[in-house]
């Protein structure tokens, strides 16, 4: 799995938040090819709206490349919590665009070299 420089990405979303009832989603990537240090973030937002993940996505894109010497993982593995497995189609079809957006971002921004 890290035969080339991969980045892994949890996140974790709570609903029902505080007295504002809001939805709190925890990120966290790895900064390096051994998963042992971590960029985390966190997001709220009024319950039952969509994450907005794309500034998440491209910072930790960014910061992975400067830790490694300006080299931008090329995997990017996505753990993501859902309430159900009926959510997941609807998390898939939100959530991935967001991620090759940053990428794309990222690539126009000349962190990427290579495909």
């Amino acid at each position: 799995m890290f035969d080339v420089p991969t980045m892994v990405i949890g996140i974790y979303v709570s609903h029902w938040v505080g007295n504002k009832k809001e939805s709190v989603a925890g990120f966290a990537a790895s900064m390096d090819w051994y998963v042992s240090s971590y960029y985390i973030d966190s997001v709220s937002k009024e319950m039952y709206r969509k994450f907005e993940f794309d500034s998440l996505f491209e910072n930790a894109i960014k910061k992975f490349t400067i830790a490694n010497k300006d080299i931008a993982p090329l995997r990017i593995i996505v753990y993501r919590d859902s309430e159900s497995d009926l959510q997941n189609d609807k998390i898939y079809a939100s959530e991935v665009p967001q991620l090759k957006n940053a990428i794309l971002k990222c690539k126009t921004n000349g962190l990427y070299t290579e495909e």
